[in-house]
């Protein structure tokens, strides 16, 4: 009796552990994400999954092949796709759904991810024709997402809160949203190092600086800061605070 009661046990724990290594996941690749065979880029496509799209993650703890495509790094990851196993490049996937074709702002996206968690907090300070006139605006939402905004004389921010999200999540995202369409390009490539490129805007040229912030030893980044004019200056953000990933952007004359 105490065999099969441990039997039965190791069974029961087998099939948990399992549940708990499958997770779901979605693609965030819009030309949609290819199933391969194999973690190659030589295993034959055996489907596609296109962009948006749900689909389960199969215990990422045993993908090794690592994969690094437009500057981001993982790994060739083992899913389930309508009944279909096989291989794709897990870079492209989120935890959490990526931007519908009809989010301009990270504002439309939390609020195709969640609901507000009530009304908005707004402190004002002073009148807007007025050197010294500030305002600040949060907004929380229901799955722990934030809005922060600050207005001032000639210039505003608006800060975003996202959990549990890393820096390459962070950058896909905000690559997929209109609202930062002049940060980050739909082919521009993670980035790894600092560099400046010129700009075309209309009736002159202008710098774009891309600083990349890394930790002491170098082996990871810890900010990613773009700078740019555009009849006013800019400043983007990327950065990860207490598990939390942080977008800030804004500026003013």
């Amino acid at each position: 009796m105490i065999r099969k009661i441990v039997l039965v046990s190791l069974v029961v724990f087998s099939v948990a552990l399992s549940f708990a290594q499958t997770k779901l996941v979605y693609n965030a690749y819009k030309p949609g994400l290819s199933i391969r065979d194999k973690p190659s880029v030589n295993g034959t496509v055996i489907s596609k999954i296109p962009y948006g799209e749900k689909l389960s993650l199969i215990n990422p703890f045993t993908d090794t092949v690592q994969v690094v495509n437009e500057g981001l790094t993982g790994y060739w990851n083992l899913i389930e796709y309508k009944g279909k196993k096989g291989y794709v490049v897990g870079v492209y996937l989120l935890t959490i759904a990526p931007p519908k074709a009809t989010v301009k702002t990270v504002s439309d996206y939390f609020k195709q991810l969640s609901q507000p968690a009530g009304l908005p907090v707004t402190v004002k300070m002073g009148t807007p024709d007025n050197e010294m006139y500030s305002t600040y605006k949060k907004q929380l939402f229901k799955n722990g997402c934030e809005i922060h905004e600050a207005g001032f004389y000639e210039s505003g921010y608006s800060t975003y809160f996202m959990p549990e999200l890393t820096m390459q999540e962070g950058f896909i995202i905000t690559r997929l949203i209109p609202e930062f369409k002049d940060v980050f390009a739909a082919t521009d490539i993670y980035p790894t190092e600092n560099k400046t490129t010129k700009v075309k805007r209309q009736g002159y040229d202008s710098d774009k600086e891309v600083i990349v912030q890394k930790n002491t030893s170098g082996t990871w980044t810890d900010k990613i800061i773009v700078n740019y004019e555009d009849g006013a200056s800019y400043t983007f953000e990327l950065f990860i605070l207490n598990g939390q990933l942080v977008i800030s952007y804004g500026g003013g004359v």
